[in-house]
């Protein structure tokens, strides 16, 4: 096996063992030795005792220890290890010296076999490597600047977080925007059909809404769904809904928006009262969903978690825990 580029320490590793595995073959062929001697001594003593008339004790007499306790040997450094190593042997070892053939060719063929497993690695041009790096660079600037949810602590074994910088300033901007007097002005000026807290006074009951869900499950507040589910809930006087279970839900909560006017007029008023509807939605603690977000509630597969959550129900906890301040 090829030794060359190797280090002195290496080297001097490698002399150590040798001289260390030659230190213990020869003690253990010297042991070997005295133990034939010492049986040999201890028959002739045996066979002595009993010609002069007495039996030899069944048991020996155990070793006392010294008052200062058990040997210790102490330990010595590198440095005094290799010295002695170079002095057993002063030549340097290759690995052939150490392992035997049959060792040498297990542990190519190991080499061998990790070499095929990473030959895919091989098949990398520098577009799928700029590819990896680039997705890993954009993936840990978003984690910085935008990653602001799970922020309720020990939500799915999860630690709590702050929110990302650039979140907290399109908070702190939106709350310049729209203060809390001129949001109880949107609110009272631009009511929507879609906008239900809860399951009374509706024909249909909506499994899981609530005050803290009712802007995930209504399609209206979705800031892209919304420009058609919700201006259309708006000019009919319904409400579209998804529940906790991926269902669908339609139903009728008021009446249709300027019934008998014209078309282009009801659809302008209809706009105007759900961009005024969401203004008023966006500055406030629970906000508005992640656009599309809702959609994943029909993602109703999955375990996760300790408690085996599907997809449909980690998106929806999502955004209901963020409301809790930490």
């Amino acid at each position: 096996m090829s030794d060359s580029g190797e280090s002195q320490t290496i080297k001097d590793a490698k002399r150590l063992v040798k001289a260390q595995r030659d230190s213990t073959e020869d003690l253990s062929f010297r042991t070997d030795n005295l133990n034939t001697e010492l049986d040999k001594r201890i028959s002739e003593t045996v066979r002595t005792i009993r010609q002069i008339g007495n039996s030899p004790p069944k048991t020996l007499p155990k070793a006392k220890l010294s008052p200062s306790g058990s040997l210790i040997i102490p330990a010595r450094s590198w440095e005094e290890l290799v010295e002695e190593a170079k002095q057993i042997t002063p030549e340097d070892v290759s690995f052939d010296d150490l392992l035997s053939e049959s060792e040498i060719q297990a542990v190519l063929q190991r080499h061998e076999s990790i070499g095929k497993e990473l030959g895919w690695f091989e098949c990398l041009d520098r577009f799928d490597l700029t590819l990896a790096v680039s997705a890993g660079a954009i993936a840990g600037l978003m984690d910085v600047l935008l990653v602001k949810v799970p922020a309720h602590p020990g939500f799915l074994g999860s630690k709590g977080s702050e929110g990302g910088w650039l979140p907290n300033k399109v908070d702190e901007l939106v709350k310049k925007l729209l203060p809390e007097d001129q949001i109880r002005v949107l609110e009272k000026a631009h009511k929507a059909s879609y906008d239900p807290a809860t399951n009374n006074g509706l024909l249909r009951r909506i499994a899981g809404l609530g005050p803290r869900t009712h802007r995930y499950q209504s399609l209206g507040h979705d800031p892209i769904l919304g420009f058609f589910f919700g201006v259309r809930d708006i000019l009919t006087g319904q409400f579209t809904a998804i529940d906790k279970f991926g269902k669908v839900i339609v139903q009728q909560v008021g009446e249709p928006l300027l019934e008998g006017e014209m078309f282009l007029v009801c659809i302008l008023e209809a706009l105007k009262t759900h961009v005024g509807h969401l203004l008023s939605d966006v500055a406030t603690p629970a906000g508005l969903p992640a656009p599309l977000m809702p959609l994943l509630s029909f993602l109703q597969f999955g375990k996760i978690g300790n408690h085996e959550y599907t997809i449909a129900e980690v998106a929806r906890q999502m955004y209901r825990l963020h409301l809790i301040p930490l």
